[in-house]
């Protein structure tokens, strides 16, 4: 019964409901948001949110991914050698 009272005024009030949202959709629109605001960056602040973000890809391949793990044993690096797209060794 209730079903079709929501449906009812679904189609009444012509009315779609929202999808049903994993916490997915809300990475993307925080990353929409984000780029929304990067525009606007100075080039250091473009510097700085392009190093974080570059720091936390190479954190993600040296944990997870099995062939830059490897690479990175074979290179003998590690993830915090990295401090931006700049390399320090």
């Amino acid at each position: 019964m209730k079903g079709m009272l929501i449906n009812s005024f679904y189609k009444l009030y012509n009315y779609t409901p929202l999808p049903n949202l994993d916490s997915n959709y809300f990475n993307i629109l925080k990353e929409f948001i984000n780029i929304e605001k990067i525009q606007f960056y100075t080039r250091q602040e473009f510097d700085k949110y392009q190093d974080s973000k570059f720091r936390k890809l190479i954190r993600y391949f040296y944990n997870y991914v099995r062939f830059y793990k490897q690479w990175f044993r074979e290179k003998n690096l590690q993830h915090i050698n990295f401090k931006g797209v700049k390399f320090t060794q």
